[in-house]
Order: structure tokens, then C-alpha cells, then sequence
């Protein structure tokens, strides 16, 4: 039992309190003891924003996870600036290079629970992903996306303002 109590203790340290330290945060963001991130140093939460419990933001060691004010995060969102290779296969996948690309996600933007977000994507403000939604493409400002992978299923704005139908 003490055992498993320091076990999870280094854990909790190693993925949440050492990581948060390095994170440039705003002001009142709000952070759930349950969030786990990487490369703490190349996370960046704008004012206002909330990261819920279970979330997973994990930025590589050379690209960046940007988030804007006002975002609003559901349990169990995943962002994540790496991803393995595969495209060799005579060498074991865990093995393969990474690739790196960052995660930008503009000012106002819901993302429902269980969300996955890939690298290199750019989340346009006002924008809304859907609950188990996998969003492996760019998100235009004020649109509603869902899916996997997640494609647009209405706009925010008006269709007399330019919007598109939905």
C-alpha cells in the first residue's frame, strides 16, 4: 500500500506539478489536478482558460502547444504537438522519428470531452469541436466541427453574414 502511494505520488509529481511549473499561463486559468502534460516549457494557456480533468497536453521538444483566451476544455481532451513516424518497418515504431508540428488553438474555443487534436493543427477562434471528435485538419474561426475525423457541420455565423448553411 505505501509502496502504491509513492508510486503514485512520483507520478502525480512527474506529470502534473513539475510540468505546470514550467507552463506560461495568464491570468485565472484554471488547471485540474488530474492534467497531464509534456514539455511543460512549450505550453502556453492564454487568459481565462481551462484545462478539465484528464486532459492531455503533450508538446514535443521542439514544437509548441499555444492556447488562447477563453478556451474551454471538457475531461478528457487530448492535444498533441508529437506524434511517432511509421514509415519505416524493418525499425519497431516507438523507434521511428517524431514528428513535431504545433498546436495552436485561438481565443474562445470549446472543446468538447474526449477530444483528440493532432500536430500542426490551428483551431480558429470561436470555434466548437464536438464531444469524441479526432481533429487532424485545420478549423476555420466560428465553426462547428465533429466527427472522425472531424469535419465542419454548421457555422457560428449567420448564413446572411456569410456563413455557411447548417
Amino acid at each position: 500500500m505505501v509502496r502504491c502511494l509513492i508510486r503514485w505520488w512520483g507520478y502525480y509529481v512527474h506529470e502534473h506539478v513539475s510540468q505546470v511549473a514550467q507552463i506560461k499561463k495568464g491570468r485565472k486559468v484554471w488547471i485540474h489536478p488530474t492534467a497531464s502534460f509534456r514539455n511543460g516549457q512549450n505550453i502556453v494557456i492564454g487568459d481565462y482558460s481551462h484545462v478539465n480533468r484528464d486532459c492531455c497536453l503533450w508538446a514535443g521538444p521542439n514544437s509548441r502547444i499555444i492556447l488562447g483566451r477563453y478556451v474551454l476544455m471538457g475531461p478528457g481532451v487530448r492535444i498533441h504537438a508529437t506524434n511517432h513516424t511509421f514509415d519505416r518497418t524493418d525499425i519497431p515504431m516507438m523507434l521511428q522519428p517524431l514528428r513535431e508540428a504545433d498546436v495552436v488553438i485561438e481565443d474562445d474555443v470549446w472543446l468538447g470531452a474526449n477530444v483528440i487534436v493532432t500536430a500542426g493543427v490551428r483551431i480558429g477562434r470561436g470555434a466548437i469541436v464536438a464531444a469524441g471528435a479526432v481533429v487532424t485538419k485545420d478549423v476555420p474561426p466560428y465553426t462547428i466541427v465533429g466527427g472522425i475525423p472531424a469535419k465542419p457541420l454548421k457555422s457560428r455565423i449567420p448564413q446572411d453574414e456569410g456563413g455557411m448553411q447548417g
